[in-house]
């Protein structure tokens, strides 16, 4: 059973909200922004109305987006390497599916080349959660609409645990994951179990 395993940016690769905070903070020096891993949507944690928290964002995108640094050991070799590399062997293919503001695409391409993270595809899916389209078996994401939209339509829905997000496995009855490695005992269990499904 070869599968597409669809994996996100923001919250799962990339460590945005810190480095929004960063900059926010070079740029407003009396203000320091506390309980970063809190928020599921960054322009949240800015103490500014929401539509100037975004203005902030575009306009010192390219600092933002393409410097941020990888969340947690996610770009090291004993991580992201090792899910590739057993994903190879075993016929995956790991496809990046991230919602990205167009605006963010280049920088995020960018991003993604300077730690090596070499996806078989990529799919954006601009203002639109829902990440079917992009055909994947598999999603590995933070956010609860993603992950319910792929519980919803039987395909495996795998939780990458955040502050914010702490409830969502249980309310979802779903795995959860805290590095990119442990989800492959979680997929080799799912395709045993499908094989086991196919053959009654």
């Amino acid at each position: 059973m070869k599968l597409r395993i669809g994996i996100d940016i923001d919250g799962v690769l990339r460590d945005l909200n810190r480095k929004i905070a960063e900059v926010f903070s070079e740029h407003n020096s009396n203000y320091k922004i506390k309980d970063m891993e809190s928020y599921a949507n960054p322009f949240d944690m800015l103490p500014l109305p929401y539509k100037d928290a975004e203005q902030f964002v575009r306009e010192h995108r390219k600092e933002i987006y393409e410097n941020a640094l990888p969340l947690r050991d996610c770009h090291k070799v004993s991580c992201f390497e090792k899910l590739l590399n057993w994903a190879k062997a075993k016929g995956h293919k790991l496809i990046c599916v991230t919602n990205q503001q167009e605006i963010n695409i280049p920088s995020t391409n960018i991003w993604l080349g300077k730690y090596g993270f070499l996806f078989t595809e990529i799919h954006y899916t601009g203002n639109d959660i829902n990440k079917l389209a992009s055909r994947a078996d598999v999603i590995l994401d933070d956010y609860e609409p993603n992950l319910r939209h792929f519980k919803e339509d039987d395909k495996l829905a795998i939780c990458f645990n955040r502050q914010y997000n702490k409830l969502t496995p249980k309310i979802l009855d779903i795995k959860s994951v805290t590095n990119l490695t442990e989800i492959i005992p979680i997929i080799e269990e799912y395709i045993r179990e499908q094989n086991i499904r196919k053959s009654k």
